[in-house]
Formats: C-alpha cells, sequence, structure tokens
C-alpha cells in the first residue's frame, strides 16, 4: 500500500491496524462518556455528583502521569495494550450489567468510572510509546497527525450518537455498544507482529521501580528540549482546552444561543481540529517549528476575540479556527516530544505530558471561578491574554530553545534525542 502526504502512516501494516482499532475504540469511548454521565445524573440529580464524578476520573490520570511510565518501558507494549484494553473490557461489561440489572449506586458508577479511567490513562501512554516500534521515524509526524484526525472524528461523533441512542437503547444498552468497541483494538493487538525491541537493557530499564521511576525525571530533567514541549503542552491544556467546559456558559449568557448553538460550537471546533491535523505536517514542512509560535499567537488572539464578540456566526467561525490553531499547535508538540526522546524513555516521557487533561479539568475550575466573578466573556479575555505571555511570550523569549525543541516536528529537521 502506497500512501502520500498525511496519510503515508498508513502504508504500515502495524499502524494501520492500530489506528482503525482505536478510532473505532475512542468512539466508543465519548459514547461513555454521555452514558455514565446521564447515569450518574439520573442516580443523584446532583451537579455536585457530576463534578465528583469528574474528579474521580482525574485521580488515575495523575496518578498514572507521575508513577506509571517505568511499567509501560518495562514490559512489552503489544502485550500491555492488550492486558489493559481486555480489563477495560470487562470492566466496562460489569458497569452495563449493573446498571441493566439496577443494582448500581452512585458509590459503585465512582468505582467503574475509576476503574475504566485507570486502564485508559495505561493504554493512552501504551499506545503513544508503541509508535516509534511500529512506525519509521521520518512518518512519525504523519502518525501523530492521524490519532489527532481520529481522535477528533471520535470526539464529534461520539457525543452526537450517544445522545441519538439514549432514547432508543438506553444508559445499558449505550454501555454494552461501548463494549464492543474494545474489540477493535484487541482484534488489531492480535494481529500485530512486532520483531523484539533492539535496545535491549538499558539503564532505562535496570534497577527497581523507584530506581526507573526517577531515571525518568532525571532523563527529562537533563533534556532542555522535553522540558520546553512539556512545558508548551501543559500551558495550552491549562489555560487553552477548558474552553470546552466553558462554552454552555458561553453559549448561553453571551451568545444568548441554546442546545443547538452549542452543537453547531462544538461541530465546527472539531471540524477545525480535523483539517488542522491533517494539514499539520504539510504546514511544518513548509514553514517549520515557528508553526507552533504562530498557532499559540492566533490561540490567545482567538480567545479574546471570542470574549468581545455576541453573534454566533462570528462565534462559529472563530471556534473552527481555534480548532484548527490547537490540533496544529499540540501535534507540533508531541511530535516534537516522540523524536525528541529516546525509545527506552517514551513510557515515563507521555505518561507525564498525558497529565494534561488533569492540567485541563484543573484549568476549567479556575476559569470556571473567574466566569463566575467576571462573566464568561471576561473570562476568555482574561485567559487569551494570560495565554499570550505564558504560551505565546514564553515561546519567543526562549526562541533559540523552543526552535531546537520543536526542529524535530519538522521533515528532515530532526536531530535525535539531543
Amino acid at each position: 500500500m502506497k500512501l502520500k502526504g498525511p496519510w503515508i502512516a498508513l502504508q504500515h501494516r502495524n499502524y494501520r491496524l492500530l489506528w482503525f482499532g482505536n478510532t473505532f475504540s475512542q468512539l466508543g469511548d465519548h459514547m461513555q462518556q454521555v452514558a455514565q454521565n446521564w447515569l450518574v445524573w439520573q442516580i443523584t440529580g446532583s451537579v455536585t455528583a457530576l463534578g465528583l464524578a469528574a474528579f474521580i476520573g482525574i485521580i488515575p490520570r495523575l496518578a498514572f502521569g507521575f508513577f506509571g511510565g517505568p511499567i509501560v518501558d518495562k514490559y512489552n507494549r503489544r502485550y500491555l495494550l492488550g492486558s489493559t484494553q481486555s480489563a477495560a473490557l470487562l470492566f466496562s461489561l460489569g458497569f452495563a450489567l449493573t446498571a441493566a440489572s439496577g443494582a448500581i449506586t452512585f458509590p459503585l458508577a465512582l468505582f467503574f468510572i475509576f476503574t475504566l479511567e485507570t486502564t485508559q490513562i495505561i493504554n493512552q501512554t501504551t499506545r503513544q510509546a508503541l509508535l516509534q516500534e511500529i512506525v519509521p521515524r521520518q512518518d512519525i509526524p504523519s502518525a501523530v497527525s492521524l490519532n489527532g484526525t481520529g481522535n477528533n472524528l471520535a470526539r464529534i461523533a461520539g457525543p452526537a450518537l450517544g445522545g441519538t441512542l439514549i432514547p432508543v437503547t438506553g444508559v445499558e444498552g449505550l454501555m454494552f455498544l461501548n463494549s464492543l468497541t474494545f474489540l477493535g483494538v484487541l482484534m488489531a493487538v492480535w494481529r500485530m507482529r512486532i520483531p523484539a525491541r533492539q535496545w535491549g537493557q538499558t539503564q532505562a530499564e535496570e534497577g527497581g521501580f523507584c530506581e526507573r521511576l526517577l531515571e525518568g525525571y532525571r532523563y527529562i530533567w537533563k533534556n532542555n528540549r522535553l522540558r520546553m514541549l512539556i512545558y508548551l503542552g501543559m500551558v495550552s491544556a491549562f489555560l487553552i482546552m477548558p474552553i470546552i467546559s466553558m462554552l454552555p456558559a458561553y453559549v448561553d449568557n453571551v451568545l444568548k444561543g441554546g442546545p443547538q448553538t452549542f452543537g453547531f460550537l462544538m461541530a465546527a471546533f472539531g471540524i477545525g481540529a480535523v483539517l488542522g491535523a491533517m494539514n499539520g505536517p504539510a504546514v511544518r514542512a513548509s514553514i517549520g517549528g515557528v508553526v507552533t509560535l504562530l498557532a499559540a499567537v492566533l490561540q490567545g488572539i482567538l480567545f479574546i476575540l471570542l470574549g468581545a464578540i455576541t453573534i454566533p456566526f462570528l462565534a462559529f467561525g472563530l471556534m473552527f479556527t481555534l480548532g484548527l490553531a490547537t490540533i496544529t499547535y499540540n501535534n507540533s508538540v508531541v511530535t516534537a516530544m516522540q523524536l525528541s526522546t529516546a525509545p527506552e524513555y517514551l513510557g515515563r516521557v507521555m505518561g507525564i505530558y498525558l497529565m494534561h487533561k488533569a492540567v485541563t479539568a484543573a484549568g476549567a475550575m479556575l476559569l470556571g471561578t473567574v466566569a463566575t466573578f467576571a462573566g464568561a466573556d471576561r473570562a476568555l479575555v482574561i485567559s487569551g491574554i494570560f495565554y499570550l505571555g505564558l504560551g505565546a511570550g514564553v515561546q519567543y523569549a526562549n526562541r533559540d530553545l523552543q526552535a531546537q525543541a520543536l526542529s524535530a516536528a519538522v521533515p528532515g529537521k530532526g536531530k535525535g534525542n539531543g
């Protein structure tokens, strides 16, 4: 199979199997999110309970981000991926059966949410760390972009499909459907053929758990590129990504719209993200690592503009552009991180990076607090101004290090682990 452009990574059989299986599984993940939120609301009728359920889902990300990387770096990643996916299938089935039997309670729902999120974060870290084993270095930018495309397609279709199916299947029926989607990755893992790792026993794999954990942190701390890349990912997660949580209040209080307006804004963001993911490698090849600085400036400006307008039609265009800029930025950072990290450390590095969803939750709490006192429009303006300083400004002030860190994401310019 000969493919070109953003699709080139799909010509590699192992990656092709994983991408299709993972996209199918992610569709189920987003459907599950709709189902479990609706179930918690049915059980409790409490907004506080919804917030607690979201918080419980964050805990595994924080814990595994700090402590789980050595597991991914020590064990066979293909087998680990299959094991966590099998565990997720069992927990998902247990959640669905308990809900269908009428025995579900709020504490039981929290237990299943926690276990599913635990398997999810291990799974995500393993998939990211596996890329270098199934895709040649020169095609990593394409693989990262395709991962973003699949994720955003699932993010668009999953909630819409879940909301449509709940009246037909019920919450428990939607959960059973999600259980079936785990088979996609399991079938992909079963059919993959991956040679044994070539790097052998290194300092990264020797010693006990704590020693390998500390070795991973030392590796990150000594690597200026990685420190910059992790910072760039976290500051975007804290100040930009919380807009998704803010949208209902923004639509209601600023745009004076309803659920349809909210749906259109989410769709506009998702479509922009898909197009940005597909065209990211070509853009980086054309203008280089500076694309991340330009995307950061654009994100900050778009936040300020969103806070300044009250016309839904303009908001659709701004959200589309924000989706495009955000995925371009994030994919550039992830690509550079993949290409700047030695394979034996990838689990620990990506484990830290994938804590960004927990950072986004913290940012959403802060943005919500600001919006409570100042309004959703002013909260977006304030966040945009801070991001121009802490995101774009820090990049510009450290532009030599920023260029070095992000050069790995530009085809033909990566120089190894640095």
